[in-house]
């Protein structure tokens, strides 16, 4: 489905960064790369509504450079059954923003907030998702960092989101992601988004949901 694209997409608006405690009870959040590292993540994507199914997207992200100021190069693989693999580049600054602040594909990590943050405490972010049928869409985010727990040995932080891409098939989403303190990699995601798009069939608009599930594996 050509939704697919957008929906990876979106993903790389809702994802943070390395967790370290910091003065007054807060904690910053940044990002670590070392180049020639591979991430290795598996997605699960359901649809209800006019366009119903059930699809598994794997996607590789290598670091291809790191520069002293913060911004890495890396690249990302996106594998979907039957499809010729998609491959994309992109820079991202030290908050994991893109330096254009677009994003064009799934990078695992997003922008972060820009100052510490209490457990509780509230940010906002917002992106453009550039290329395919989302060109020049405005992402807007809004986080709550909920704290730490440990999983299977890993600590991690959780962070609750609510997403509005309204000017892209009227989309909306809200979920939960899970990141790894250590190196603030994307440790697994659970998000649901609901959207209004065309009935191929009636051609006219119709409600669906999409519920969507990201799962670091390396």
């Amino acid at each position: 489905m050509k939704y697919l694209a957008t929906l990876t997409i979106a993903i790389s608006a809702i994802s943070a960064g390395q967790v370290s405690p910091t003065s007054g009870g807060r904690y910053t959040f940044a990002t670590k790369y070392v180049k020639g590292q591979v991430f290795k993540y598996n997605m699960g994507v359901q649809f209800t509504g006019p366009q119903p199914g059930n699809q598994k997207l794997g996607v590789v992200v290598k670091v291809l450079d790191v520069k002293p100021n913060g911004n890495k190069t890396i690249q990302t693989t996106t594998n979907i059954a039957g499809q010729k693999p998609q491959v994309s580049t992109i820079t991202l600054d030290k908050y994991s923003k893109p330096v254009d602040n677009n994003f064009g594909s799934f990078t695992g990590s997003l922008g972060l907030p820009l100052s510490p943050i209490k457990i509780g405490e509230k940010w906002s972010g917002d992106v453009q998702m550039a290329g395919g049928v989302a060109g020049g869409v405005p992402i807007k985010g809004k986080y709550t960092f909920k704290g730490f727990s440990t999983i299977n040995g890993t600590k991690v932080a959780t962070i609750v989101f609510d997403m509005d891409m309204k000017a892209l098939f009227n989309a909306t989403g809200s979920g939960t992601q899970v990141v790894r303190v250590s190196d603030g990699q994307l440790y697994s995601m659970n998000m649901v988004m609901n959207m209004d798009i065309p009935n191929p069939n009636t051609k006219k608009i119709a409600k669906a949901k999409i519920n969507m599930s990201v799962a670091l594996t390396k």
